[in-house]
């Protein structure tokens, strides 16, 4: 049988398709990797400190702002010599047991806090002064996604992004706190640092 024009070019975009899929698949597989080279392990506690030393700050913990009376809004630690609080995340596949780049997940504070109804990340208040929404706490899982991409091909260095696709950076507050916030053009770069169960100091 003779292939006619007709099939051929049918042919190129049937492989043509599958090869764009599994490109597609490949990346959308990638998994998010801490500072030891290691996959990030949905559930599990880690550190999200700075991948800059030194003026970059530290470990990404609790503030107390405004007129709040609960601890709900995300900060940064000052010092790089401060892990601060551990988070977990959870991918929005429940059957993901390995954190992925580019996919949605809740991001969780692994620590109690009383005052608050859950310690899950969501984009909060808007706040007058800076003009920005910062990240609080109080999400409901399930529902306040963020997602994590990558900066950097030659470290694991990566990005935090909201649902809406989003930066999210360090913003300075009217009193000079470091705040997480959503932002159009910065970006809190980070790298993942896993709580080891005998050095859990904050």
């Amino acid at each position: 049988m003779k292939a006619t024009p007709h099939f051929l070019f049918s042919l190129c975009l049937i492989i043509f398709s599958i090869c764009s899929n599994s490109l597609l698949c490949a990346a959308a597989e990638e998994a998010v990797l801490d500072i030891e080279g290691n996959e990030l392990q949905a559930g599990s506690k880690y550190y999200m400190v700075s991948a800059i030393w030194g003026a970059g700050g530290g470990g990404v913990t609790l503030r107390l702002t405004g007129n709040d009376r609960c601890p709900v809004t995300v900060g940064q630690e000052g010092s790089d010599l401060r892990n601060g609080l551990p988070v977990s995340f959870q991918p929005a596949n429940s059957e993901e047991t390995v954190v992925r780049v580019s996919t949605q997940l809740n991001i969780k504070f692994e620590v109690s806090v009383p005052c608050a109804n859950s310690t899950v990340w969501r984009v909060g208040r808007l706040d007058a002064w800076t003009r920005t929404s910062f990240i609080q706490i109080e999400g409901e899982p399930g529902f306040d996604w963020f997602e994590i991409e990558k900066v950097s091909e030659l470290a694991n260095i990566y990005k935090v992004v909201s649902r809406g696709g989003q930066n999210i950076a360090v913003i300075f507050n009217m009193v000079g706190q470091r705040i997480l916030g959503l932002s159009p053009a910065n970006s809190f770069l980070v790298v993942f640092r896993k709580v080891q169960p005998l050095n859990q100091a904050y």
